[in-house]
């Protein structure tokens, strides 16, 4: 199966190797390129489906991301509401944007995006004018996890903080989702919160796996190496290093 699955002999496996999944099955690797569609805002049914994003109801979703995100009609309105599609087979949601019109709230805008199962997969705030703050990392870090378990309840004990830093005023957090203690490469949440304590932006990437098969049959690592190890050609090549001179190396052909 493996030897199916590789191009021996072709440029786009050195391009596109380190982008590529592979997933242990009982004596045999499978790889498979890793490809996400990005949705695609449109006020169209999509065709060929029975189902359209206008089925989303537009009202009962925007009460709902209201009173998730805490935005009162007196001090945010509706500047845009599109229905969403990817695709035949994609996730299909409803983009809402929120604009400030108070004078607290005045400047700043909010776009978010929730998908079929009104679920908010992406948020991102906008401000349009200076915000004061020096808020501590750790203080940063427990609001990018309250937003995980306010909007991932079912999930929060899946999600694993994997890398997490500050630049620019923002703190970064991105969580990666384990399962049977095998990590899902596709599943994700980023949490970014400015200098203010403000979550700047919430992104949900995939996260549309129910059910995942058992690993008590997958392979151990060093058979899935050999396996791997085996299926490269290589070939011996000169790459030229720092300090300009050629230097001669093994990789793969």
């Amino acid at each position: 199966m493996l030897d199916s699955c590789i191009w021996k002999g072709t440029y786009p496996l050195l391009k596109y190797i380190r982008t590529w999944t592979a997933a242990a099955l009982t004596g045999s690797l499978l790889l498979a390129p890793t490809v996400i569609t990005p949705a695609v805002f449109a006020d169209t049914p999509v065709s060929g489906s029975g189902v359209t994003a206008g089925q989303i109801d537009a009202a009962a979703l925007e009460q709902q991301a209201r009173a998730q995100l805490q935005l009162s009609v007196d001090h945010w309105k509706v500047a845009d509401s599109k229905r969403a599609f990817g695709g035949i087979d994609q996730v299909r949601g409803r983009h809402f944007e929120f604009e400030g019109i108070s004078d607290t709230t005045k400047g700043t805008t909010i776009s978010t995006y929730f998908d079929s199962q009104r679920r908010l997969t992406d948020y991102r705030r906008n401000n349009h004018q200076t915000t004061l703050g020096t808020v501590a990392h750790a203080d940063a870090m427990q609001q990018a996890k309250s937003w995980v378990q306010r909007f991932l309840p079912d999930y929060a004990g899946q999600l694993v903080l994997t890398r997490d830093g500050y630049g620019f005023g923002t703190h970064s957090f991105y969580f990666q989702r384990e399962v049977n203690g095998a990590t899902v490469q596709t599943d994700s949440v980023q949490v970014l919160v400015n200098h203010a304590g403000e979550v700047e932006q919430f992104t949900l990437t995939n996260w549309e796996t129910r059910e995942f098969p058992g690993t008590e049959k997958a392979i151990s690592p060093e058979q899935a190496k050999q396996i791997y190890s085996d299926s490269l050609d290589l070939r011996l090549r000169y790459y030229f290093g720092t300090d300009g001179l050629p230097k001669l190396t093994y990789s793969p052909y």
